[in-house]
């Protein structure tokens, strides 16, 4: 687990509780300040997927909006995201970035560029990266 604040809150610490005294889960921690060298995922994916799902999160509010009918701009709208609404557009995001993967696949060349790629040879960009 890193150093991330949502890691943190009461919800995920029982979580965390409860899962380890059934044995279902096993906590590691990160420093803070590892991330690059621990968790490369995090410095690809991190930044694309968020955007993906912002843009499918406008779009559905977009539509919502214009079904609603709402002309006026000054005007206060309460929009609540359904679960199975919010999970699809989560879906449709990792497969887009799933096929931006294969296309141009920049976590496998990230891991090769810090050496941690799993045809890496020696440890001397690894080192290089800390």
């Amino acid at each position: 687990m890193d150093m991330c604040s949502a890691h943190y809150t009461e919800a995920v610490r029982a979580f965390i509780a409860e899962t380890l005294a059934e044995g279902r889960l096993a906590v590691g921690y990160i420093d803070g300040g590892l991330t690059s060298a621990i968790q490369v995922c995090d410095l690809v994916v991190n930044k694309d997927l968020k955007q993906m799902i912002v843009e499918d999160y406008y779009a559905w509010r977009t539509a919502l909006i214009r079904e609603k009918n709402c002309t006026n701009p000054r005007s206060t709208i309460k929009l609540k995201i359904d679960l199975p609404s919010m999970i699809t557009i989560v879906e449709n995001a990792v497969r887009k970035f799933n096929q931006q993967q294969r296309q141009t696949p920049s976590i496998e060349e990230t891991f090769r560029m810090v050496g941690q790629g799993p045809w890496c040879e020696t440890d001397d960009k690894f080192c290089a990266h800390l």
